[in-house]
């Protein structure tokens, strides 16, 4: 591999800061980094794009029905008994191994939620970094975040185009902003669409949509998926 390619180089790098580079290329990537400061420089531009996201995106709090169970499964409320009982200690290393158990067996079995898969980057036409989009692969939602929201009138709404190298965009929908984010559910063919691109962008379009199946509004971002689907 090319390792002085500088879109391979950004790519990876980009790739190592989002998280997704894994196994032996992880490694790999680490050994470069430690002798080749342009590696480094480029990581650190990486992470100065992309860690303003770290505050951008909602905080997603365990449900409550999550401490709920906790508390059933280890006995729920009880009266303590006087703080200098023997019995009570006895019966506090009880509960306290009993309620480590049940709480490891809550965590180990319960099935942990489906991770976000960050996907690309989309920086607007002057190049500055504007949305993050993510994949929930298992329920085939795209999840974006942007650092400033785009005013658009009424009238207008945002859509995101999968371009795939040396083809016509294809829709995968509109972004309904809600604040600083969106989400856009995929059917199977916007999987299919997506797995094909080599660039998203984003349009501005009539409110439902562009009417021709093709961008015809100004495009105000673009970037390159770092991850393959």
């Amino acid at each position: 591999m090319k390792y002085d390619h500088p879109e391979l180089r950004h790519r990876l790098a980009a790739e190592y800061v989002l998280g997704t580079l894994q196994g032996k290329a992880r490694d790999r990537f680490i050994a470069l980094m430690a002798k080749d400061p342009e590696w480094q420089r480029i990581t650190r531009a990486w992470e100065t794009r992309l860690n303003p996201w770290a505050n951008a995106l909602p905080p997603h709090a365990p449900p409550e029905q999550v401490w709920a169970n906790i508390r059933a499964r280890v006995g729920g409320d009880f009266e303590p008994e006087p703080f200098f009982s023997l019995a009570f200690w006895r019966g506090w290393a009880f509960g306290a191994t009993a309620a480590a158990l049940m709480l490891l067996t809550f965590v180990v079995l319960r099935p942990a939620p489906a991770p976000l898969l960050e996907l690309a980057v989309i920086s607007t036409p002057e190049g500055k970094p504007n949305w993050l989009v993510r994949l929930d692969e298992p329920h085939q939602r795209l999840s974006i975040a942007t650092l400033f929201p785009v005013a658009v009138d009424k009238d207008k709404a945002l859509e995101l185009w999968a371009i795939p190298d040396g083809k016509a965009p294809v829709s995968l929908g509109l972004l309904r902003m809600n604040g600083k984010t969106a989400e856009v559910e995929l059917s199977d063919q916007g999987v299919q669409r997506l797995a094909m691109a080599g660039t998203l962008a984003i349009s501005v379009e009539p409110s439902g949509g562009s009417p021709t199946g093709l961008p015809t509004g100004p495009v105000i971002g673009s970037g390159k998926p770092v991850l393959k689907i």
